[in-house]
């Protein structure tokens, strides 16, 4: 099945999807979410790249069998089931046959082999003393092993290069996870057995609200308000093209979100009560208050996409924190063009049947 390299590429990135979409499921309530899933993006965008040396070309194969099809030279995405099966030499869908050239090699007369230990004599030769244990020279070796497998590139098998870089950029992200949502999950799965609803207070001159009904929480097709114990609630208004409701705080109210619901909002003053949503709050920072980490991600995001778009793509600083954080250092938070975003918990991370969160100011 013959393709082209632009078709190369949709296919690729529509499998990437998918693997960036679950990981992304996976880790949406951790710190640093939005940069981690880049992160992971990038390491299974290099998992699909090869490069095809300038002045030649490479054919394209089909679960490994001919297509009489040669792609040019240059950088391209090739689509494949697994890629970690390149490893062992399994192909799923296409991928890329290169020339073979053979190389011309100078003679070196003056190499030296020892016969009986087949070794050459080039090579210095080293002796070490030391008064360390077996063990912890083995579990020293095996940590220095580890960081020069990480820390360098093997280049025996040229067109897995890319992938093998991205491999380590997947298990670093992985990892974090596993860490991640082990040391965040503990307490939050302690406190739902003892209490019946989590309030995070962020202000304490606050007063509780009542809690909302289970009608309340469902979506509404207009903008809606419910007054309730001196406390005024919007409801949360369904969009028709499935993009995120977005709410303008002027005043004092408190904004409602079913389980598992996303909702972007601008508000000059911050939040003094955040129920039953989960623990960290999406926004954009300003560019002098942004962290490193934040202006690389999006240095290389518009690098990347304006790369492929027909007009200029300029992405802020995308920071994920915790509410008591964002409540803070408010200020911080750039509203000229975006919003922060508020996410209530899944519908089974939240106790005693309640079906959603809210944001009170």
């Amino acid at each position: 099945m013959r393709i082209g390299k632009l078709a190369g590429a949709i296919i690729s990135l529509l499998i990437m999807s998918v693997y960036v979409y679950y990981y992304q499921k996976w880790i949406k309530n951790l710190p640093y979410s939005f940069q981690l899933t880049c992160f992971f993006f990038l390491g299974i965008f290099l998992h699909f790249l090869r490069k095809i040396e300038a002045g030649t070309t490479a054919e394209l194969l089909f679960f490994e069998k001919s297509t009489n099809y040669f792609w040019s030279d240059g950088f391209c995405l090739v689509p494949s089931l697994f890629p970690a099966l390149h490893n062992i030499g399994i192909y799923l869908l296409w991928n890329l046959k290169k020339e073979t050239y053979e190389e011309l090699q100078l003679f070196n007369p003056n190499i030296k082999i020892e016969h009986t230990h087949f070794r050459d004599q080039r090579l210095p030769e080293y002796k070490i003393k030391t008064d360390a244990s077996l063990l912890s020279m083995t579990i020293y070796r095996i940590f220095a092993n580890l960081g020069n497998w990480f820390f360098s590139i093997d280049r025996s098998h040229p067109e897995l290069v890319y992938q093998r870089i991205g491999f380590k950029i997947i298990l670093l992200a992985v990892i974090y996870g596993f860490i991640a949502n082990s040391w965040i999950n503990l307490p939050f799965n302690q406190q739902k057995k003892t209490s019946h609803i989590v309030y995070a207070q962020l202000d304490d001159g606050t007063i509780q609200p009542p809690l909302p009904n289970k009608e309340m929480f469902e979506e509404d097709v207009v903008k809606k308000y419910t007054d309730l114990d001196g406390f005024r609630f919007l409801h949360y208004q369904k969009t028709i093209n499935g993009k995120k409701p977005f709410v303008l705080v002027d005043s004092p109210v408190c904004l409602i979100i079913p389980a598992g619901k996303r909702l972007a909002f601008e508000s000059k003053k911050p939040p003094k009560l955040v129920i039953n949503m989960t623990r960290n709050a999406e926004y954009v920072a300003k560019e002098q208050y942004a962290s490193l980490l934040g202006k690389i991600l999006s240095k290389t995001y518009n690098f990347t996409a304006n790369m492929f778009a027909n007009k200029p793509v300029q992405f802020g600083y995308p920071e994920t924190k915790a509410w008591k954080y964002a409540q803070t250092f408010w200020d911080k938070i750039d509203f000229e063009g975006y919003a922060v975003v508020a996410t209530a918990k899944d519908l089974e991370d939240i106790p005693d049947g309640v079906t959603g969160g809210f944001i009170c100011f």
